[in-house]
């Protein structure tokens, strides 16, 4: 077996020899810390989504606990952790019932159920768009076939139906056909739109106005380079990108047989044709993972990742998450897609939804229960009703009871007394205690015991019987200077 090494070192020599240039630049990654928190807090909505495509499965959309515990694996529950703990994560998803003796389920909230029913509302409502989005990947392909088991992998993010097989394959022959290969069922294309072979950066250049080529009035020095915010390239990288931005725009539905691997206009090609998917998704993101799957269909180099990394004014790769994704650059604002799909919006709904913590749903579920008895009963009587605020009651009756409240008020002796007390003692630190006298308080939190309110039981710690006192919110720097020349005066001045 030969070394891969040699082989690229001997492509290299041969692409040199005809000519053609070849791509040797490696630019390193840049965090794009708005991107990478899209990946990051939809992690919860992913364990929502495995459990979600479980529950609707079952009729009535209702599943017991023991039959969800089958789907540990699915749902990665390692060791003991228990379903019902998972389920309560998310109160304002899901809601745990008991049925019957010792027997729970669980189901849908109705906010939860409004937002899944909604969603398959629009996938129907929107088929037409999604074999649209299948007819243009059809005539990406190099043979204008697709396996369908590689579609199913990108299904999610291009918006289709989870059983669009069956209400979809089927119902358009005028534009694709089931047929059966070496490696399996495959999806393969009858007829080609000449309007759909224009790639959306073709559109957006069409529609957008162009851009002067100078700076102040100058022609530029230096061809412009989008890249994002911060990234700073590498002398050479940067000329690197500049050579490749002046290669002509190669669509993705040219014919792109004939390109010699690692060749600039391979990479160009390569570039289109993920620049083009990614803008069929709904997120305009995917996993790099499920690229890697047309590698023979849309001849993508081995080093697909890498040649993703070398274009930063295109893609951005993640790392947050499991697997990495691959957002388009230019759909972003920040965090935020400038133009949001239908889907997304519910999507986004039910993520809001997830991300609602149990101790504040609860909470403002019994508000909301407080809230609906005050409606129910009406105004309390205490409140008058003529006048602003409380209505004042003088009567003997009211002021003899006790309301509960009358141990914590505390009378203007009490409270001089407290202050004296924490004034006049001393914490013993070397044994830990408090001495008192007839009276040993424990300073520990449990075993210590109520105080003696006299201020004659005090007694002064060892140690401190000589001790400057502190007057009360009185600035630390004189009280150490105090304390500095008490002590200098203490100590006979030959020992100074």
């Amino acid at each position: 077996m030969r070394n891969p090494f040699l082989n690229k070192q001997e492509l290299k020599i041969k692409l040199k020899k005809a000519g053609l240039p070849f791509i040797t630049a490696v630019i390193r990654r840049r965090k794009n810390f708005p991107l990478d928190s899209v990946v990051q807090r939809q992690k919860k909505l992913k364990t929502v989504t495995a459990i979600k495509d479980i529950l609707i499965k079952e009729p009535g959309m209702v599943m017991s606990l023991k039959r969800l515990g089958r789907f540990r694996k699915k749902l990665r529950l390692s060791g003991k952790r228990k379903v019902i703990v998972l389920l309560k994560k998310f109160p304002a998803v899901f809601e745990v019932f008991e049925e019957g003796v010792n027997s729970l389920y669980f189901r849908l909230t109705q906010e939860a159920e409004d937002q899944v029913f909604e969603e398959i509302r629009l996938k129907g409502d929107l088929e037409s768009r999604g074999v649209m989005k299948i007819r243009k990947m059809l005539m990406m392909s190099i043979n204008k076939t697709l396996l369908l088991s590689k579609i199913d992998h990108l299904k999610r993010d291009l918006g289709l139906p989870d059983d669009y097989r069956g209400c979809m394959i089927g119902n358009y022959p005028q534009y694709f056909k089931v047929v059966e290969t070496a490696e399996g069922t495959a999806l393969e294309l009858t007829s080609w739109d000449p309007e759909l072979a224009i790639s959306a950066w073709e559109q957006k250049r069409l529609n957008a106005p162009a851009e002067p080529d100078t700076i102040s009035g100058r022609p530029r020095r230096f061809a412009k380079l989008d890249l994002p915010r911060g990234h700073v390239l590498k002398r050479k990288d940067a000329e690197m990108l500049r050579r490749f931005q002046q290669v002509s725009y190669i669509s993705p539905y040219a014919e792109f047989a004939h390109y010699r691997p690692g060749s600039v206009e391979a990479e160009k090609h390569a570039c289109a044709v993920v620049h083009e998917l990614l803008s069929l998704m709904i997120e305009k993101r995917t996993l790099i993972d499920h690229l890697t799957h047309f590698r023979k269909d849309y001849k993508f180099s081995q080093q697909l990742y890498g040649m993703i990394v070398r274009h930063p004014e295109l893609f951005y790769v993640s790392l947050k998450g499991v697997r990495d994704s691959v957002f388009l650059t230019e759909a972003y604002d920040g965090a935020a897609l400038i133009e949001k799909d239908p889907l997304v919006v519910v999507k986004e709904r039910l993520e809001q939804l997830a991300a609602i913590d149990a101790r504040r749903f609860y909470r403002r579920k019994a508000v909301a229960g407080i809230d609906r008895e005050v409606k129910d009963g009406g105004q309390d009587d205490d409140y008058d009703t003529d006048s602003e605020g409380w209505e004042d009651d003088d009567s003997d009756e009211d002021d003899n009871e006790d309301d509960g409240w009358s141990d914590l008020e505390e009378s203007d002796d009490e409270t001089e007394m407290r202050v004296s007390l924490n004034r006049d003692l001393h914490v013993n630190k070397q044994q830990g205690h408090w001495q008192m006298r007839g009276q040993q308080t424990v300073a520990n939190g449990r075993d210590s015991k109520s105080v003696s309110h006299d201020p004659g039981d005090l007694v002064a710690a060892p140690g401190f019987e000589n001790k400057p006192q502190r007057a009360p919110r009185r600035p630390l720097k004189y009280v150490l200077r105090e304390e500095a020349l008490a002590t200098r005066a203490s100590v006979p001045r030959e020992k100074w």
